[in-house]
């Protein structure tokens, strides 16, 4: 009798299993992304070792990239926070070999990627594979904060040399606003206007520069 009622239930659950693929379809799954020798990179993926092929001369091993990896190249949408020479990305002597990173608000990395900006910028040996280069502390731009660079979509209201811009000698760095209807500004951002200008202090390092009063259309 048991028995009898276990099987009852499994065909229940069969049943009811069968049903739902029938309305919702199976269960999707991800498939890898492909990766193998190619005579090109598809932009979007990178590769991670290259070779003389009869086929094709260099022919790379393309790879999707991912956060945390190594690679021959630096992809769109990532940046990298140290490289190496490697043999494996050249098919003579080295070639540089990128530890690539998904950008992150407040990290240390060697490129400024789009919809970033800097906070400081010092030289390091990690960013380059001899001498020192560059290595930037980004950030994803907000609104009064002090940053290195004029993000698109942003004005500013003050500007003044920065030794924490610049690796040697001083940077301008800036207050930036995001843009509000009727404020003075020292630049007129894209899509809107001004109704006004004055000579004011602090739109440039020195001297007085034109302030905007900037409105909607």
């Amino acid at each position: 009798m048991g028995h009898l009622a276990i099987s009852g239930v499994l065909r229940i659950a069969l049943g009811l299993a069968l049903a739902a693929t029938a309305l919702f379809g199976p269960t999707a799954t991800a498939a890898p992304a492909a990766s193998g020798w190619a005579c090109t990179v598809p932009p979007g993926q990178t590769y991670t070792a290259v070779r003389s092929s009869s086929s094709c001369t260099p022919q790379y091993y393309v790879d999707t990239p991912t956060d945390a990896s190594r690679a021959c190249s630096v992809p769109s949408g990532f940046t990298y926070i140290t490289v190496q020479s490697a043999s494996a990305c050249s098919l003579t002597g080295v070639a540089p070999q990128y530890f690539l990173r998904v950008p992150q608000d407040a990290m240390y990395t060697c490129t400024v990627p789009p919809g970033f900006s800097y906070l400081s910028v010092k030289s390091t040996t990690s960013c380059v594979t001899s001498g020192v280069g560059p290595q930037y502390f980004i950030r994803v731009p907000q609104d009064s904060m002090r940053t290195c660079t004029l993000p698109p979509g942003f004005t500013y209201l003050s500007v003044a040399l920065s030794t924490t811009c610049a690796t040697s000698g001083s940077a301008p760095e800036y207050f930036i606003k995001t843009p509000q209807d009727r404020m003075w500004a020292c630049t007129v951002p894209p899509g809107w206007t001004y109704i006004g200008t004055r000579q004011a202090n602090g739109c440039v390092t020195s001297g007085t520069a034109v302030q905007y009063f900037i409105a909607r259309p």
